[in-house]
């Protein structure tokens, strides 16, 4: 009966956290405008190279004095993967729109349990692990690019990150058993994914910076003497808000309003 227990209970928060999945997949947020999803994935870029980049300090200072530490960064860098592609599915279209992340999902929540397991009965197969997962993420990764590519920018970096994920998967692979430090070996090819992240997440700002800018150009002389008060703005906080927002980037002073269509191409009143 003591024995059915933890069972009953690990039963029931396993149930949970399936309701809990298919729950916020199923509520999509979409982001209906270009410049809503265009400003999303520059966020989404960024901020996985900011986590991506904390991690890998963290490998290479602290957590060389502390066993608990190293154990906790192994089983969170599958479990942040699996979070991240699961706030993405969410926000770009749900499920059916993003089957690739969906099976991403799945695949990084069990390797996070299998990572942990490994490191609990000490079965030191962890590399040989994290080299199967970085093999299936990366070909994954690089569909989602592949399809992401005619709608946003900085895709054929993610293109490149998957192919270079994969390849790094299958040394990881083969270095298993020979005595290269896990945590330090999975270091350096986090590294290597958050300068990607981070090229990525820059190319999608210059290159709605560079619209908007298109855009002020392309105004007629007449309408370009009125719009010059907020141009300077415009260029300096502009661009972020109306990508932020998706349709208005505010004057200086507040005495007008400015509307950013992207489809039109044209700054309106």
């Amino acid at each position: 009966m003591t024995a059915s227990v933890p069972f009953t209970r690990w039963t029931a928060i396993f149930s949970f956290f399936l309701f809990f999945f298919y729950s916020f997949i199923t509520m999509s947020d979409a982001l209906k405008t270009e410049s809503r999803r265009a400003a999303w994935l520059r966020n989404y870029y960024l901020v996985r190279a900011a986590f991506s980049f904390a991690w890998v300090a963290a490998v290479f200072t602290v957590a060389k004095q502390s066993p608990a530490l190293a154990t906790v960064l192994l089983i969170v860098y599958p479990a942040w993967d699996a979070f991240a592609n699961l706030l993405d599915v969410r926000m770009t279209g749900g499920a059916k729109a993003n089957a690739t992340q969906l099976l991403n999902i799945w695949i990084s929540a069990l390797v996070t349990l299998a990572v942990a397991s490994s490191l609990l009965f000490k079965l030191h197969i962890a590399l040989a692990i994290f080299g199967a997962w970085a093999i299936v993420a990366g070909l994954l990764q690089l569909a989602t690019a592949v399809r992401r590519r005619k709608d946003n920018g900085g895709q054929w970096v993610m293109m490149l990150s998957g192919a270079q994920s994969a390849l790094a998967g299958g040394f990881f692979v083969a270095q298993q058993g020979s005595g290269a430090p896990v945590l330090q070996t999975i270091g350096g090819y986090a590294a290597v994914g958050a300068a990607y992240f981070l090229i990525s997440g820059v190319m999608v700002l210059v290159r709605e910076t560079r619209h908007v800018r298109i855009v002020v150009a392309s105004l007629e002389p007449k309408e370009r003497i009125r719009s010059g008060e907020i141009f300077p703005r415009l260029q300096e906080e502009g661009c972020r808000k109306a990508a932020r927002t998706g349709v208005r980037a505010a004057g200086s002073g507040g005495r007008r309003d400015w509307y950013w269509r992207r489809d039109a191409g044209a700054l309106a009143r």
